[in-house]
């Protein structure tokens, strides 16, 4: 399936992959999250699976993607200046 590279405006043909390039990005809180992390440890000692066990996520700072495009193989290789929002 064919695509048009968003960067250049060009029409791809049928077998090339599309690249996802990222544009821009912002800055994010991400908040705490209690229980988010559910599992059954591996005990290796007795070689059993042990009871569920919860864990929080303790949240905290990051970037997110806000702008992306999907870009033809020669805009890829360009190299895009990152905008932080």
């Amino acid at each position: 399936m064919s695509f048009r590279c968003e960067l250049c405006g060009t029409q791809v043909p049928p077998g090339i992959p599309a690249t996802t390039v990222v544009l821009a990005m912002r800055r994010h809180h991400f908040p705490r999250r209690i229980g988010a992390h559910t599992f059954k440890p591996w005990d290796p000692l007795t070689r059993t699976i042990g009871e569920r066990v919860t864990r929080d996520d303790p949240g905290g700072h990051g970037l997110q993607i806000a702008v992306e495009a999907r870009a033809c193989p020669d805009c890829t290789e360009l190299v895009w200046p990152i905008t932080i929002l």
